[in-house]
């Protein structure tokens, strides 16, 4: 029988635990660690290359230098991430571990549609299929004509590194996840706390950063002198791959930070690649607006908005 979770109670303790002092947020933390350290023969760091995670490589390097650390590189790291991970390689010996996907981001998009307006479903029709099933039937069409699909989390990282932990035999894995982080994330703590056995995966799965925010994040890297990538100095909030698009209904979209960070980056995915033409599709079904049946027409249109300002692309 399923546990009933209350969420109201989940979160009154989230917050009680959020508004901790860092340094009860470190000894908690790190007591995780040497539990999780001492119960587990084969953990592993889960490093994205991020803030939030190398800040957990940090204290667990401390505990344990040689443990095992998995890093994916999915073709589509920002450039400054692959340097920063190679660099902090050397510099803090780490035994880390490359997973590689065996395909490409691009090949990913032309099976399964570009990745925007969150997950659900894998590829453009079977999430057009989902959020039918959800009643949301004007974003199901617009799924359908702008081909949008949520796989490439899936088969660029998820899938590569699941072959590295089942090669390492990994028996608990160790994540820079914060509860503060996303809904999702709330509601994976809220019924399973942040230390459980993921059944489908076969291992257990361990948050110690659970109840840290940004700014803990930032005064441990200061307080401890640890580096991090320069994709935040350059006004990102979150690494990740270049081309996601997944938050891009926001107007502070990490598309809208590309265009500032990394013009030629940004263009090239809304000229080569096609994007503007899938992103002014989107806005024109949502907008419930006829779509040019021709595709010269629709990339003519695609192509005079590309120099609007505001732009037209940070957002939808």
């Amino acid at each position: 029988m399923t546990k009933q979770v209350n969420y109201a109670q989940r979160f009154k303790t989230l917050q009680q635990m959020q508004v901790q002092p860092l340094e009860q947020k470190i000894d908690d933390a790190r007591l995780m660690l040497e539990h999780v350290l001492k119960e587990h023969e084969k953990p592993a760091i889960a490093w994205s290359g991020g803030k939030d995670s190398t800040v957990l490589l940090h204290m667990a390097l401390e505990l344990k230098p040689n443990i095992d650390v998995v890093w994916v590189n999915t073709g589509v790291e920002f450039p400054e991430c692959v340097h920063f991970v190679s660099e902090l390689k050397n510099i803090w010996n780490i035994n880390l571990h490359i997973a590689h996907p065996k395909t490409t981001f691009w090949k990913v998009v032309d099976e399964y549609g570009w990745p925007m307006l969150g997950k659900g479903g894998r590829g453009w029709q079977s999430r057009a299929a989902y959020l039918e099933r959800k009643g949301s039937i004007r974003l199901a069409k617009a799924t359908r004509e702008a081909k949008i699909g949520a796989a490439c989390c899936v088969v660029l990282k998820k899938n590569p590194a699941a072959v590295i932990y089942r090669e390492l035999k990994i028996d608990c894995l160790i994540l820079g996840n914060m509860v503060s982080e996303s809904r999702q994330r709330f509601f994976t703590w809220a019924q399973r706390s942040n230390y459980y056995y993921a059944s489908s995966e076969k291992r257990y799965k361990v948050w110690p950063l659970a109840f840290w925010n940004d700014n803990d994040i930032w005064e441990y890297h200061q307080q401890f002198h640890v580096d991090h990538s320069a994709i935040y100095d350059k006004g990102h909030r979150r690494n990740g791959c270049w081309p996601c698009l997944m938050d891009i209904r926001f107007s502070d979209s990490k598309f809208s930070i590309l265009r500032q960070s990394h013009p030629k980056l940004w263009r090239f995915l809304l000229v080569e690649k096609g994007l503007a033409e899938r992103i002014l599709t989107l806005k024109l079904v949502l907008k419930d607006k006829e779509v040019p049946n021709k595709r010269d027409l629709l990339r003519r249109q695609a192509a005079c908005l590309i120099e609007r300002q505001p732009c037209f692309f940070d957002s939808c």
